[in-house]
């Protein structure tokens, strides 16, 4: 099951941070039926697996980040499933374990 994990800054809409292990094909993003994803940052490649709610500070030894690709396929929609993988994110080099880094707004 995925949890979403808000973070609230005040008067802005929530921020929500996931994170989509390896072993977990799909990544899926979602807001209420009447807001919007808007995709803030996303990370592809061999990050550690950090638990619900944490921040990635900044990009590890091998990854790669792929907000384009995400805000191309889930922005403006309120409900996006996104296939993680190199058929999606291309390759990364990183010898495998590769996981996805998902940090958005509604």
């Amino acid at each position: 099951m995925i949890r979403q994990i808000p973070i609230n800054r005040g008067p802005q809409p929530p921020a929500y941070i996931q994170r989509f292990c390896a072993g977990n094909p799909n990544a899926r993003a979602y807001c209420l039926a009447d807001m919007e994803l808007v995709i803030k940052n996303g990370v592809y490649g061999n990050l550690y697996c950090f638990p619900d709610g944490d921040k990635l500070l900044s990009l590890p030894a091998c990854g790669k980040y792929v907000t384009d690709i995400l805000s191309n396929l889930c922005n403006g929609q309120f409900d996006c499933s996104v296939s993680v993988g190199s058929t999606t994110f291309g390759t990364t080099n990183c010898g495998g374990g590769e996981n996805l880094y998902m940090y958005y707004q509604c």
